[in-house]
């Protein structure tokens, strides 16, 4: 790690906080690059270089005075992608995000006044102790950063404005990750024995045969992940635990097509053969467990999984990642066949408990009043129109902020109850079927088409209306 510019960090350690200041614009070219690279000005390079792996960089939005998220450092970015408008920031650090709001949904800066060291007061304005002029800047106060933590969990809560499963609530510790190796074993003496077999080390180049970066999650595995070998196309036939990271300096081995090119190696641990395997059939065959499998390819699109509608294994996907609803239909399956979880697995169940209601955080018509900007007499009309007749238009053309008003008196509305809103956006080709209820087509694994009842807003409205 020393020749990254990161010190030695032990494991168990506890992670540090640091800040991270965006404008709103940086904050949109961040999410539109894929949020997995944060940059800073090359005369904060010995800063950053402070910053370890597991700590996490707290998110302020500049201009709007905003705290929107939480960024798990996972280590220094090769990322040399001209991601910013204003400036190159070459400086970079690779992330995970952990919370990542809209600025409209984060945290005010004025929320924090008398709870954090650097806002203790009026007279701290508007420089608040110089502590959010620049970036990486270190919270040498821990439980600063650990109460707009508790902030940010709040504020995801009121942006879904419906209750979370406890297990769903954000977690600011990094916790493992679930991912499957496909690999090819039969007739490769390097994944049969030795230190690169398999469930001894994953190993890859660093880009495909025609130069496209297809190996990139290899740089995302941590250690303490768990992972699923399923070897020659037939099954999962083991599983193991991520020791290490990725080292960027190995190697392709001698007698294999990526003989002396760059490579990445993660060493693994404590690996342990499923016996029996679960065969591909068992997962990818069935059309009770595959119709599980749909929904969780069709929640994750673009998230590049292990196989496809067609029922198949997506080709020269080497390493992917395996969301928690999918480790736990492979559990449930591997359970109700042996008895036995998977080894390594927290055993959840595949399907979500359901939700029960939230007690909706304060929202009055002060707070209404300063996000908006209009007179409290105005304001004070809208909300008889809106107690008095139960609906209300707010009518001008485009980017004049109705959305933006809405939203605040929906909040407004459930503010201190149990009550909840969405956010609908109709247009000219918004049907029936979207919004109550209809069949929609789809083509099966044998191209005939079939017709499935999807979820729809109406019907999410009822059930969060019942619980």
């Amino acid at each position: 790690m020393k020749n990254f510019g990161f010190d030695i960090v032990e494991r168990g350690r506890v992670q540090n906080y640091w800040l991270d200041t965006f404008t709103a614009q940086t904050l949109k070219e961040f999410r539109k690059a894929g949020a997995r690279t944060s940059g800073f000005p090359e005369r904060r390079r010995n800063t950053v270089n402070k910053v370890q792996p597991g700590d996490v960089l707290l998110c302020y939005v500049t201009g709007v005075s905003r705290w929107v998220g939480a960024l798990e450092v996972i280590g220094p970015s090769k990322d040399d992608r001209p991601i910013w408008s204003d400036g190159e920031y070459p400086a970079r650090l690779e992330v995970r995000p952990l919370i990542l709001l809209e600025p409209d949904d984060g945290v005010r800066l004025a929320e924090l006044e008398g709870h954090v060291s650097f806002f203790e007061g009026p007279s701290d304005r508007p420089a608040y102790k110089f502590f959010l002029r620049s970036a990486p800047n270190l919270f040498k106060r821990r439980e600063d950063a650990e109460f707009i933590c508790t902030l940010l969990r709040k504020a995801v809560r009121n942006q879904t404005a419906r209750s979370l499963p406890q297990s769903q609530e954000p977690d600011m510790t990094p916790s493992k990750r679930y991912w499957v190796e496909k690999t090819l074993v039969k007739g490769r003496v390097d994944r049969v024995n030795g230190d690169y077999a398999v469930g001894k080390a994953l190993w890859s180049p660093q880009k495909g045969k025609t130069g496209r970066n297809i190996y990139s999650a290899m740089r995302d595995v941590q250690p303490g992940d768990v992972i699923l070998h399923l070897t020659d196309n037939k099954g999962i036939s083991g599983v193991s635990i991520a020791a290490s990271s990725a080292d960027p300096t190995f190697v392709g081995l001698p007698t294999t097509d990526w003989e002396g090119a760059s490579g990445y190696l993660i060493r693994l641990e404590g690996y342990t053969p499923l016996d029996p395997p679960l065969n591909r059939e068992e997962f990818l065959g069935d059309q009770a467990v595959f119709a599980q499998l749909a929904r969780i390819l069709e929640q994750h699109t673009g998230k590049g999984l292990f196989y496809n509608r067609e029922h198949e294994l997506n080709q020269g996907a080497y390493l992917t990642e395996a969301p928690a609803e999918l480790i736990g239909v492979l559990n449930d399956l591997y359970q109700n066949k042996t008895g036995r979880d998977l080894p390594y697995v927290d055993a959840e169940p595949s399907k979500p408990p359901r939700a029960q209601p939230v007690f909706q955080s304060r929202y009055t018509r002060d707070d209404l009043v300063e996000d908006t900007g209009f007179e409290k007499t105005l304001v004070d009309k809208w909300i008889r129109s809106l107690n008095r007749k139960k609906q209300i238009i707010l009518q001008g053309p485009p980017g004049t902020g109705k959305t933006y008003v809405a939203e605040r008196l929906a909040r407004l509305t459930v503010s201190e109850s149990l009550g909840f809103y969405e956010v609908i956006q109709f247009h000219p080709t918004y049907a029936y079927e979207e919004f109550i209820q209809g069949i929609h087509p789809e083509r099966s694994r044998w191209c005939s088409l079939i017709r499935r009842q999807r979820r729809t807003i109406f019907r999410v409205l009822c059930a969060g209306g019942r619980t």
